[in-house]
């Protein structure tokens, strides 16, 4: 499945889940409300939800094309069908030289009205020059105890259980329908000299940064001094995804 692909998948997950209120559009939803819009325009007596669509939806012209707009923030912000979202979002990572989700957020946030912390960040956290997205992934446990991975609506289970060794997770219909699927996923946990948590992965070590959940997120312990954006998340001492571009060498063992 291409990332487009994966991000839409992604979205309308997350859209039948949780409602969040006209942030995910389908192409025909963002029809339907510019329909909806001009007929309230147009109305000499209006109902209770033209009112509520009139303050907050507007409709513009742009050469041929309609266009749905947010009303009463004072700047002109555009809908997206979620269709548009992916390449908008790419569009603008790439355009401020792909300087960081909270730089692009910002940057999206000022022209369009429904692209959400959570389609920049949690769920569907896309990269262009590192060429990976994230995808929600949670552990969970069968009735008979054993771990399983949900991604993407699929779900793999673990072929061994030795913790902080190299672990792999088979999708969970190899044996029914043959499915050659697979995730392995590797971090070992040790201490620092201060006794602070550390994951060594392939030569690199990562530093937890402060988390209230088992959903731990490691930055390269080069952060600070070399600015590596590198990091690695987990879940459980899982890893669930990772960035694994540094600006750096791995450091010299001691």
């Amino acid at each position: 499945m291409q990332m487009r692909d994966r991000f839409l998948y992604e979205i309308y997950q997350s859209e039948n889940r949780k409602s969040s209120h006209y942030k995910v559009l389908t192409r025909e939803k963002y029809i339907n409300l510019i329909e909806q819009v001009e007929e309230a325009e147009l109305a000499e007596k209006k109902t209770p939800m033209q009112y509520r669509r009139l303050k907050r939806f507007g409709v513009i012209n742009i050469g041929n094309e309609k266009k749905l707009v947010a009303r009463g923030d004072g700047n002109l912000r555009y809908f997206l069908p979620a269709d548009e979202l992916f390449d908008v979002i790419d569009g603008i990572h790439d355009a401020i030289g792909h300087a960081g989700r909270d730089k692009m957020l910002a940057e999206a946030t000022q022209s369009f009205a429904n692209i959400t912390k959570e389609m920049d960040k949690g769920l569907w956290q896309y990269s262009n020059n590192t060429n990976f997205i994230f995808i929600s992934a949670q552990i969970m446990k069968t009735t008979k105890g054993k771990s399983l991975m949900w991604i993407s609506g699929y779900t793999y289970r673990a072929t061994n259980s030795e913790p902080r060794k190299i672990r792999r997770w088979q999708c969970s219909t190899y044996f029914n329908e043959g499915c050659n699927a697979f995730i392995v996923t590797k971090v070992q946990i040790l201490k620092s000299l201060k006794g602070k948590p550390l994951i060594r992965l392939n030569s690199y070590t990562y530093h937890a940064t402060p988390s209230k959940t088992s959903k731990i997120r490691w930055r390269c312990s080069t952060h600070n001094r070399m600015s590596c954006r590198a990091f690695i998340i987990t879940v459980d001492e899982e890893m669930i995804a990772s960035n694994e571009q540094h600006n750096h060498t791995p450091p010299r063992a001691t």
